[in-house]
C-alpha cells in the first residue's frame, strides 16, 4: 500500500466525503473508497481497449441482403432439438 498526496478540488472533495460518509457511516474508508473508484474506472478503460481491438473483426450487416440471403425453407429448431435429443 502506498501513501499519496494529491491536489483535489475542495467542493469534489467534500461531495465524496459526504457519499461516503452517507453511504458507510463513517470516514473511515474513504481510502477504501477512493481505491475501488479508481479501479473500476481502470478497468472501464481496459473494457473500452478490449472493445477497440474486438471491433476490429466485426463486419457490418445490411439488413436487406440478410433477408434475402435466408434460407427458403424455414427450418424449425425445436424439430432438430429433437431429434438432437432422441439420437441420445
Amino acid at each position: 500500500m502506498t501513501k499519496v498526496s494529491v491536489y483535489i478540488d475542495d467542493e469534489v472533495w467534500e461531495k465524496f466525503r459526504r457519499f461516503v460518509f452517507e453511504n458507510e457511516g463513517s470516514f473511515r474508508s474513504l481510502s477504501k473508497k477512493l481505491t475501488q473508484m479508481l479501479k473500476l474506472m481502470l478497468s472501464s478503460d481496459l473494457v473500452d481497449v478490449i472493445n477497440e481491438k474486438f471491433n476490429q473483426f466485426l463486419i457490418e450487416i445490411d439488413r436487406d441482403s440478410a433477408r434475402i440471403d435466408r434460407p427458403k425453407n424455414p427450418i424449425s429448431s425445436a424439430k432438430i432439438v429433437r431429434e438432437m435429443r432422441d439420437t441420445r
